[in-house]
């Protein structure tokens, strides 16, 4: 059966209404690996604490996590395998046939796509494409999936796999500390325990467009403020003051969007959003 034939019957633990996305957050784990032309097979101590963080985050409140589930039971999908496939019988939990965490540590298990899916993928980036977005549609909400695939670390795109790795990210945290992760538009601030829930930094000059990784190419805002700052409904003057479109409705003051009111800055100059930036956004993308 085709790899994303076999996705569409991928089986995950539910409960009381709930799904746990334990598999599908392990796949896309996978799936990125293949997008960005890693190693087929992952050892397990390399793949724990990545997965566990995502199952945290995107899954289900909850006192402990438990990556070594997906990591193995993905084979019972015939999505994966897993080395050595021999166990003794005191490395087994309880009542079940599958390694303890500690023994995959032990025996150094590795873990991943099967090598036929995998040459299979990693011969067509858009089959790749189409398996993360299937998954994306199939177990979590449109809200999350942008944050998703930004987590796992996807490009999708020629030249955008090293803005979406470790030099994006860091920048993005920097931005989200130099505007001490509080919208530079409302004020609103987040909440750690969240891990600032609906802020997000987002580019000026977008980097699609030839924009730079830096901080002061980016603003933190709430997620609305950022769709309607990439739809041109409002920008910043060369003082950094706001600036709505003459074709968006006067909004009502809670949204921090007064005509000519100055936006919350950085403390560090050198943080400040570059004036080149803004004036590509003024006449490029603002609806004046």
């Amino acid at each position: 059966m085709d790899f994303l034939a076999r996705l569409s019957s991928l089986r995950v633990h539910r409960k009381n209404g709930d799904r746990a996305p334990h598999k599908p957050l392990y796949l896309l784990y996978l799936l990125a690996g293949v997008d960005r032309g890693e190693q087929r097979l992952h050892p397990f101590q390399v793949v724990q604490p990545k997965l566990a963080e995502a199952i945290r985050r995107f899954g289900k409140n909850s006192s402990s996590v438990h990556p070594e589930y997906p990591f193995w039971r993905i084979q019972n999908d015939r999505l994966g395998e897993v080395s050595p496939d021999e166990w003794n019988e005191d490395e087994l939990r309880g009542g079940e046939k599958e390694p303890k965490r500690s023994a995959l540590l032990a025996r150094k298990a590795c873990g991943g796509l099967s090598l036929d899916d995998y040459e299979d993928l990693q011969s067509s980036p858009e089959r790749v494409r189409l398996a993360c977005h299937q998954i994306l549609d199939d177990h979590f909400p449109v809200s999350l999936h942008e944050e998703i695939m930004y987590f796992f670390g996807f490009s999708f795109g020629k030249g955008q796999a090293e803005l979406m790795g470790d030099e994006l990210g860091s920048v993005r945290q920097r931005a989200f500390e130099a505007y001490q992760h509080r919208c530079a538009i409302s004020d609103y601030k987040g909440s750690p325990s969240f891990e600032y829930a609906g802020l997000e930094s987002s580019e000026i000059l977008w980097l699609n467009h030839g924009g730079s990784v830096q901080v002061t190419n980016f603003l933190v805002m709430t997620t609305l403020h950022r769709k309607l700052f990439h739809l041109g409904a409002f920008t910043l003057d060369e003082d950094f003051r706001i600036m709505i479109s003459e074709s968006f409705e006067k909004q009502p003051p809670a949204l921090g969007l007064e005509p000519g009111r100055r936006i919350h800055l950085p403390g560090q100059t050198d943080d400040l959003p570059s004036q080149s930036c803004l004036e590509w956004h003024r006449s490029k993308v603002f609806k004046s």
